[in-house]
């Protein structure tokens, strides 16, 4: 079977930031991970979240509140970025700008999901060696995304509606759009996951909607 382009891409992979985006229940967070489990298996995981989450459902994963403790050339996991980097929360805070000008130096794979970037910090997409993976988007969110996410997304679902009409027994939510090259991938979730257990991480986090 012939690779793609992106499929070299990650395979030879060293260092970047890689987007996955699209609307809710679309699979993200089982791609995120599962291609992790493809091509970088090895490689130490992390789940960078301030919360309190149970990281014990994802095998050999460390949780972290900070990113002191995480070692060079690790995976590191940002679910639903904007929790935790939204552009409004960080917009006079250098911090996250200072750690991704890092990612290089310490040979980072730093894999974040968004259901809208529009609210997500644009030093991601600033960032060192940035890769957008988009999944299925409904046409109604698409008009609330930043205009050159616009662009992609539309292209990103006529060529996931393209693959699935080619390949029927392909799972829908399987399929991912790589903007930089402009082709797609189906990415089969990694043989741990499970989808009423993984995709509910932050099912029992208490958010308040009042500051302190």
């Amino acid at each position: 079977m012939m690779k793609s382009k992106s499929y070299i891409l990650l395979e030879n992979l060293l260092h970047g930031v890689i987007i996955v985006i699209g609307s809710g229940k679309m699979g993200k967070s089982c791609t995120a991970h599962s291609l992790a489990a493809l091509f970088w298996p090895d490689h130490p995981k992390y789940l960078l979240d301030p919360e309190d989450i149970d990281a014990s459902m994802f095998p050999g994963y460390i949780h972290v509140k900070d990113t002191d403790k995480i070692p060079p050339r690790s995976v590191i996991f940002i679910e639903d970025v904007n929790r935790v980097f939204s552009s409004r929360k960080s917009g006079n805070n250098n911090a996250l700008q200072r750690w991704l000008s890092v990612v290089s130096q310490k040979d980072y794979i730093v894999i974040i999901s968004s259901q809208s970037f529009a609210d997500s910090d644009m030093a991601w997409a600033r960032s060192q060696n940035t890769i957008f993976i988009h999944k299925w988007m409904w046409p109604d969110d698409i008009q609330f995304e930043r205009q050159e996410v616009q662009i992609q997304q539309v292209s990103a679902n006529d060529a996931i509606v393209k693959l699935a009409l080619e390949k029927p027994n392909t799972d829908f939510r399987s399929i991912c759009y790589f903007a930089r090259h402009g082709d797609t991938m189906s990415v089969a979730p990694v043989n741990w996951w499970e989808d009423g257990k993984h995709s509910h991480i932050f099912r029992e986090v208490s958010i308040s909607l009042i500051s302190p």
